[in-house]
């Protein structure tokens, strides 16, 4: 008995031909890959964002700071226990001691830390912060990945001719509005001295060049915040980009 033949007739509507199963493949490839990149570039953004929302956070709590101590944060002359008086701390360590940032405790680095988001850029994956490796306190603070230049004050006697109480910028002292406050770094130590490290053409520079696309964020004196970039700041090491009293 012979077995009934198919009515192309009827099925041949309903089938598929091999091209045009390759053909559906590759489609939904093209759309996997390109919604890939898509979130991909979508992630990306969200942390830029949030970086600039860091970044507008820690002015608002920096301002505080200068309003309640009178003189504005500096790199590492500060008293983590009061903000009117001179210290040697540093600037983000002054920042979660005082409470002008919130932290939570947080296991990372295989230690129990005081994290305070605000201080991390989420984008800068080659430095994303670490225990600070100076900490008496039993919870050291997480280590920040921006930084602050010496010009706004800095113990170790660079520059030597900083005006104010012991190299401390009194609140209204700042004539500079533009000088940058705070920059996404790579220094590993929350301070930045520019003149060897941040020049785009040196392989000392802890600039990052493409953190958030084109260029990395900047805190400004005045609030705002700017994208740094070989193109948009190509003498970035010049002190009038730096200087909170430069002229």
């Amino acid at each position: 008995m012979k077995p009934p033949r198919i009515d192309r007739r009827e099925y041949g509507a309903q089938a598929f031909s091999l091209l045009e199963l390759l053909a559906a493949i590759g489609i939904i490839s093209i759309l996997t890959v390109t919604l890939f990149a898509v979130g991909g570039n979508v992630r990306k953004q969200a942390k830029s964002v949030q970086c600039l929302g860091n970044m507008r956070t820690l002015y608002s709590a920096i301002s505080a700071y200068k309003q309640d101590g009178g003189s504005w944060l500096s790199l590492n002359r500060n008293d983590p226990n009061n903000a009117s008086s001179y210290g040697t701390q540093l600037w983000f360590i002054t920042l979660i001691r005082l409470g002008y940032v919130d932290w939570v405790l947080m296991n990372k680095g295989g230690r129990t830390c005081m994290y305070a988001k605000a201080l991390i850029c989420p984008s800068n994956q080659e430095d994303p912060g670490a225990p600070y490796p100076y900490s008496s306190d039993v919870n050291p603070p997480w280590r920040t990945n921006y930084a602050m230049s010496y010009y706004w004050g800095d113990s170790f006697g660079q520059p030597s001719a900083i005006p104010g109480q012991y190299g401390r910028i009194p609140a209204l002292g700042a004539t500079n509005l533009s000088a940058i406050l705070l920059i996404d770094s790579l220094t590993a130590t929350g301070g930045i001295y520019p003149d060897k490290q941040a020049d785009w053409n040196t392989s000392s520079c802890k600039i990052p060049r493409m953190l958030h696309g084109s260029g990395c964020h900047a805190l400004l004196a005045d609030g705002s915040v700017v994208n740094v970039s070989p193109q948009t700041y190509p003498d970035l090491p010049n002190r009038t980009n730096w200087d909170p009293v430069q002229q």
